[in-house]
C-alpha cells in the first residue's frame, strides 16, 4: 500500500488502484475522544461545523499500520491504514453482476443439506445470487413455513398486506393474476410498491398439477440489450411515468396514536367520527346559532349578583 498526500487530498494505492481522498471524508473517520464515544463510536460533534475548506497539514508515519494525519483547523487524528482500505474496497465485497441470457448461463442448482455447515452453503448461495440476480435451491423439506424458517436464514422479511406468507393458488374472483392459472409472461413483481421487493422466495412444496413451470429472464440484460440497439425506445421506456397500481382488500389489524396502542376496535370507531371539513362546519354553527341564548346565560349570573346585593344592603 502507497500512501502521499498534499493540502487538498490524500491519496492511497491498493492493489493497483488509487483513491483520492477529501479531508471532509478522512476528518469525518476521526475516532479521537473529542471525536466519538468510545463505547458506540457515535460522533459526539456537528458536521456541518466542520470547515468547507479544510486542508490536510501534515501526515506522518506512526509504524506500518497507522498514519497521523492533522488538519487546517488544527484537529490531529491516527487512522488505520488496513481500516481505510477496508472501507475503500468493500464495494468488492460482492462480487460482480453478470449480465447474461441462454448463451453465457451457468445454470446450477444449489442442493441445500440441514447435517452440513449452513453458513457455508449460504455463503455460495448468495454468492451465485449476486451474480445472476436468482439461484435455485433444492432440498428443503416441503412442508408449510419452510420458505420462512429458509428466508430467516439470509436476512428480515418485509411484510406487506398479503401477510409473510403468499400463497399462489386459483381463486374464482381473484383481484390479482396470480391467483389464476393463467399463463405469465416475463414480468416484474411488484412496481406498484414502495419499496418494491428486494429478494423474492418461491417455494413449492406439491406440484399437483401439470406445467407451472417458471422462467426467470434478466432485465438489465434487455434493457442493456434495448439501450445499445433501439435507443430511442429505451430513452421512452427509462423517462414515462407509469401509473401502477394494485386492488387488494384491505384489512385492519392494528395502528398507532402518538404513544397509544390502537387494535382493530378502536380504528373503526375513529372511522366514524366526522372529517376535518365537517367538523368545522358543526363548530361553526355551534357559535353562531346560539349566540343569543349564549347573551342571556352570561349576563343571568350577574343579574343575579346584584339582586342578592342589594337585598343584603336593604336588610342592613
Amino acid at each position: 500500500m502507497k500512501i502521499d498526500f498534499d493540502q487538498n487530498e490524500v491519496r492511497i494505492e491498493i492493489e493497483g488502484l488509487e483513491y483520492n481522498l477529501h479531508p471532509l471524508w478522512i476528518r469525518e473517520r476521526s475516532n479521537e475522544e473529542n471525536m466519538v464515544d468510545q463505547n458506540s463510536l457515535q460522533r459526539l460533534y456537528d458536521p456541518e461545523k466542520l470547515p468547507v475548506d479544510l486542508k490536510i497539514s501534515d501526515l506522518t508515519h506512526i509504524n506500518k499500520e497507522k498514519v497521523r494525519i492533522k488538519f487546517s483547523d488544527d484537529h490531529a487524528a491516527e487512522y488505520c491504514l488496513k481500516s481505510l482500505a477496508k472501507e475503500l474496497q468493500r464495494s468488492k465485497g460482492l462480487p460482480e453482476k453478470i449480465l447474461w441470457d441462454n448463451s453465457n448461463i451457468e445454470l446450477k442448482n444449489f442442493e441445500f443439506n440441514y447435517d452440513e455447515n449452513e453458513d457455508d452453503q449460504l455463503l455460495k448461495i448468495l454468492h451465485y445470487y449476486h451474480q445472476y440476480g436468482f439461484v435455485l435451491v433444492s432440498g428443503l423439506d416441503p412442508k408449510d413455513g419452510e420458505v420462512i424458517n429458509f428466508a430467516n436464514k439470509i436476512g428480515y422479511i418485509r411484510e406487506t398486506n398479503f401477510g409473510k406468507l403468499f400463497n399462489v393458488v386459483s381463486q374464482k374472483q381473484p383481484n390479482d393474476l396470480a391467483y389464476t392459472s393463467i399463463e405469465l409472461e416475463s414480468h416484474t413483481d411488484n412496481p406498484y410498491r414502495k419499496p418494491v421487493p428486494s429478494i423474492q422466495f418461491l417455494f413449492c412444496i406439491e406440484n399437483s398439477c401439470e406445467g407451472g413451470d417458471s422462467t426467470v429472464v434478466d432485465g438489465f440484460k434487455v434493457a442493456t440489450d434495448l439501450k445499445d440497439k433501439k435507443p430511442e425506445v429505451f430513452e421512452t421506456l427509462s423517462k414515462t411515468l407509469i401509473n401502477f397500481k394494485s386492488k387488494d382488500k384491505v384489512s385492519v389489524k392494528g395502528g398507532a396514536l402518538g404513544i397509544r396502542t390502537l387494535s382493530a376496535e378502536d380504528i373503526s370507531q375513529l372511522a366514524t367520527l366526522p372529517g376535518l371539513d365537517q367538523l368545522r362546519g358543526q363548530l361553526l354553527a355551534l357559535l353562531n346559532t346560539p349566540a343569543s341564548s349564549l347573551v342571556t346565560v352570561l349576563s343571568a349570573p350577574a343579574r343575579g349578583m346584584v339582586t342578592v346585593l342589594k337585598a343584603k344592603a336593604d336588610k342592613e
